[in-house]
This record gives C-alpha cells, structure tokens and sequence, in this order.
C-alpha cells in the first residue's frame, strides 16, 4: 500500500498546484484518492481471484449487498488497508464459493428458513447495535443514529420481502434452481455484515487484527 499512498500523495498534490488551493485542500483529495485508489486495487484482486475459483457472479452480488447494508449500519475497520483486503476478499470469496457449491443441497423450503432467520438475526442486530460509526465519520447526532437506524430497519424489511417472492418464484419454477445460489449468498453477506456490527463480531475482528495486546 505504499505506492498507492505514494501515488494518492503526487496526484493530489498536482491537483493543488493546478487549482491554486492550500494544503488542507490537498489532504482532502489525499485521502480521497487513497480510497479510490484502494478500491481500485481490492476490485482487481476480487475480480481476478474470482474468476480464478469460478465463483464471480456469486461473488459480485456478495459484495452488493454487503456493500448496500454496511453504508447504512457501518460496522468493523481493520486497522490497516492491507488487513482490510485480505479479511474482505477471504470472506466475500469464501461465500461466493459456499453459495455455488452448496446451494444444490438446501431445500427450497429451507432456503425460506434461512431468509427467515437472517431476517430475525439481522433485525435484532440493528435495533440492538446499528449503526456503528466509521472512524473517518463518527456519528455522534441522535438523530442521525436514529435515522440510520431506521434506514436499516427499512432496508431489512424491504430485503425478506423480495427474498420470500424470490424463493417463491424458485419453487414455482418460475426461476431455475440455481438461482437459490443468489438467494443464499444474499443471506450469508447480511449475516456477516451485522456479525460486524455486533459485540462479538469486534472481539473476533480485534483477534484477527491482533489489537489485543497482553496486559
């Protein structure tokens, strides 16, 4: 990551120079291009590991609704981008492959279960814990906590509806069966996305992160 910080440091300082701007300015578009270009980076590598295992349609709708409810909720930063690709790319790839190679063996019916089940969890988990402040962003306004809130509370609502019409289709054969693939990556991304929100969903990621040192 240092040359992305490096590049992220050269382009922004010519954006400085060529809008005659001060070197706060500069450090907005540092860390804006830092992101993009770190974005950039995590694509390529879960776009091409993908393709590699044969998972990235799966994949690519993992990171969409990760992606969709974590803007909303929040939920656990790494304390370095390159723990942050490692850990994201080992996760949203492991579901991809869960999703294609196992969704032959989950019955319609329990596909439903499992919607169901990730509705409840992830209410909970939102009304409990949503939403988690991102350390670049802290949320510190009632209101805004009770808006994004509330947000995500509509998002979940929304998501079992179309999930329950989306099964029944599968049943009625109006959808092939291989679509439940989708059906259940979609519930596996929700779950990890509130694990991230939850208590234990921190210590878990601060033992990874190896943020806990020995007293």
């Amino acid at each position: 990551m240092k040359n992305v910080h490096k590049l992220a440091y050269i382009c922004a300082n010519l954006l400085m120079k060529k809008l005659n701007e001060n070197h706060q300015r500069r450090s907005i578009y540092y860390y804006g291009l830092i992101i993009v270009f770190g974005a950039i980076i995590k694509g390529i590598f879960l776009v091409g590991s993908a393709l590699i295992l044969d998972v990235l349609y799966p994949t690519l709708f993992v990171v969409f609704v990760f992606a969709s409810i974590r803007i909303i909720i929040g939920g656990y930063h790494m304390d370095t981008y390159n723990k942050c690709i490692l850990i994201s790319l080992f996760l949203f790839l492991l579901i991809g492959i869960i999703s294609k190679n196992f969704y032959s063996y989950i019955s319609n019916i329990n596909s439903i279960i499992l919607s169901c089940i990730t509705f409840i969890v992830s209410l909970f988990c939102i009304i409990k814990w949503a939403p988690k402040e991102n350390p670049n962003r802290p949320i510190n306004n009632p209101i805004e906590i009770r808006r994004f809130r509330r947000l995500g509370l509509i998002y979940i609502f929304v998501w079992i509806i179309i999930s329950i019409f989306y099964n029944a289709m599968i049943i009625h054969n109006v959808l092939d069966s291989s679509f439940k693939m989708y059906s259940i990556s979609a519930c596996l991304s929700l779950l990890l996305a509130v694990f991230t929100i939850s208590p234990i969903g921190y210590t878990v990621f601060d033992f990874i992160s190896a943020k806990r040192k020995a007293k």
